[in-house]
């Protein structure tokens, strides 16, 4: 899992942002989220956002 540098692991960032920090699927983590796998923030802006580390702990228990 390689990470982007500019996406810190607790910094929120859009499923797209995640997604291609991690090298994922967007769909992967939209469809986990929609789920409730996955943490998710709203800010004022209603668009939900999620942080790499909750994505990462996700893969960990699942591998």
């Amino acid at each position: 899992m390689e990470q982007a540098i500019d996406h810190p692991p607790d910094r929120l960032s859009t499923y797209k942002q995640a997604a291609d920090a991690l090298g994922l699927p967007y769909f992967k983590i939209q469809r986990a989220a929609a789920r409730g796998e996955l943490p998710t923030y709203s800010l004022l802006n209603g668009r939900k956002y999620v942080k790499l580390r909750d994505i990462e702990a996700r893969i960990r228990v699942h591998n």
